[in-house]
């Protein structure tokens, strides 16, 4: 079963004030979404474990290298202004570790896809190299870091609370949609994404026809698959 780890923000009020909301602040949106997001996750098959509130990105990265994690999923917001005035950028955007066509791009641009399916304006922030934020450049796993929209903005900032279900789904759908795409013989192969359902004693049918056995990452140099070990170069690609 593959291993998520999500990484809210975390700290709390007063850093990140949602814009036009005086009791919002990013760690309560994101670490509301984060719920959401590890609900969806478990539906999907997935194991899921959520940094604790208060603990430090240090203590969140070791924690997530000791529990074996596949995939590292910090959740934020965005800000454009230091000052209680709006700001006027909009949009969502994920920082990726490496160069554009790598992995983790790839993976990154999966889930900025999936966040641009949903958001309702036509912005272009896209996905963006990272290589400073501790929780991209200490991750051996893949790590994925989305900055969903920016709060100090009125619109963005109404969007992000209005739409934490579709978000966590979206984010879901970005975790599926990399850990279930082999390509074999050079054909895409998705596995159907398991639908949300409504919450009650029926509950989500998981998938559990996982494949692989660990993240892969432009950081890591071997990796394991159905019990053997693939070094870097070996003929084996995944999308």
């Amino acid at each position: 079963m593959k291993k998520i780890y999500l990484s809210p923000e975390r700290r709390p009020a007063p850093h990140g004030p949602y814009f036009g909301y005086p009791t919002l602040f990013e760690h309560d949106v994101t670490t509301s979404i984060a719920q959401k997001t590890a609900a969806a996750l478990t539906r999907c098959g997935f194991s899921v474990k959520m940094a604790p509130p208060a603990a430090t990105v240090r203590v969140r990265v070791a924690e997530a290298i000791s529990w074996q994690a596949d995939y590292y999923l910090p959740i934020h917001t965005n800000a454009s202004s230091a000052t209680p005035r709006e700001g006027s950028a909009r949009g969502p955007e994920v920082l990726a570790y490496g160069q554009p066509g790598g992995i983790s791009w790839r993976a990154c641009q999966m889930t900025y896809e999936e966040l641009m399916a949903i958001y309702p304006a036509a912005t272009t922030r896209g996905v963006r190299q990272n290589t400073t934020f501790y929780e991209i450049n200490s991750t051996p796993m893949l790590s994925v870091y989305p900055e969903l929209a920016f709060h100090d903005n009125g619109a963005d900032a109404q969007w992000l609370v209005e739409n934490q279900g579709a978000i966590a789904e979206a984010l879901c759908r970005g975790v599926w949609g990399k850990l279930h795409r082999p390509r074999r013989g050079g054909l895409a192969a998705a596995l159907p994404f398991p639908a949300a359902v409504p919450a009650g004693p029926a509950g989500g049918k998981p998938c559990t026809n996982l494949v692989g056995k660990s993240a892969f990452h432009d950081k890591i140099h071997t990796f394991h698959l159905f019990g053997l070990t693939f070094t870097q170069g070996s003929a084996i690609i995944f999308v």
